[in-house]
């Protein structure tokens, strides 16, 4: 019966993608149910002695509904969070960020407590930058989130992962201060080390993962050497000494919040630099 519920739910959830639905309540209550329902299949199997079989999960249609790492691809573009004159509607914004928090089912606890934190306790402030050289950016002095609406990008941003991946600088910056910690410090500088020191194997793991949030952690690493086709540039490792950790910490953060399937890659190429970043908070 679970399995026969999870198919209906990724045949609402194709059906509604094809119709272009990708903000709808429709299409994200269907994503939060699927969520559930996953969630309570494991559960109910691993209770009951029993193997999960996705093969048995499977929906026709699905397919163009999925990420090519397999990931249901249903972001909320920034742009429809938007009202008159491109502003960010901020409490729709939040709304829509605490839905979307229901739906993470599988991300650590400690996590959830910080955004849950950031989102409904002790919301985050947001402002709008037009000098902005990104979508988003969090801004540590002012302990606010910074958007550019007018930024090329911004209206197909996916709003979930960079609202989750400001949230992170916030976590670290007024909690875990990764930056600040030796060991996490240099856990990154060995794993750097590694990097460079095998450019060219590394440069076709950048090339094999599928995650932008893995492709940028690859481009800091670096010091932007590597091609990896997404990231931050040279320029912008270069002119802040803790801008790699930084970065590193809130893409870390964001991955293991959204179960990101290339984490694999950090746990088994710099298991010292996953060590460190577990004990930051």
């Amino acid at each position: 019966a679970l399995e026969n519920s999870i198919r209906q739910c990724k045949d609402r959830i194709a059906a509604a993608q094809e119709e272009g639905k990708l903000g709808s309540g429709e299409l994200r209550s269907s994503r939060i149910l699927l969520r559930q329902l996953n969630a309570e299949y494991k559960r109910f199997s691993a209770a009951a002695g029993l193997r999960t079989a996705p093969e048995r999960l499977r929906a026709a249609g699905l397919g163009q509904a999925l990420k090519a790492n397999g990931m249901l691809e249903m972001p909320r573009p920034a742009g429809t969070l938007t009202g008159s004159g491109g502003k960010l509607d901020v409490e729709e914004a939040r709304k829509s960020y605490s839905a979307y928090l229901d739906t993470l089912t599988d991300a650590p606890e400690k996590n959830m407590v910080w955004l849950r934190y950031f989102t409904e306790k002790n919301p985050t402030e947001y402002m709008e930058d037009g000098t902005l050289d990104a979508p988003f950016a969090y801004d540590p002095v002012e302990d606010r989130i910074l958007y550019n609406p007018r930024h090329p990008q911004f209206s197909t941003t996916d709003f979930e992962m960079a609202n989750t991946h400001e949230l992170a600088h916030r976590t670290d910056v007024l909690n875990a201060q990764g930056y600040k910690n030796k060991a996490f410090v240099d856990a990154i500088s060995d794993a750097s080390k590694a990097v460079l020191d095998n450019a060219e194997g590394f440069q076709r793991v950048a090339q094999a993962v599928r995650s932008d949030l893995m492709k940028d952690i690859l481009s800091a690493l670096s010091s932007g050497r590597l091609d990896t086709g997404f990231g931050h540039k040279a320029e912008y490792w270069a002119k802040n000494s803790e801008a790699v950790p930084l970065e590193i910490f809130a893409e870390l953060f964001t991955m293991e919040t959204r179960n990101d399937s290339d984490l694999s890659f950090v746990k088994k190429l710099f298991p010292g630099l996953w060590k460190e970043y577990q004990k930051l908070f």
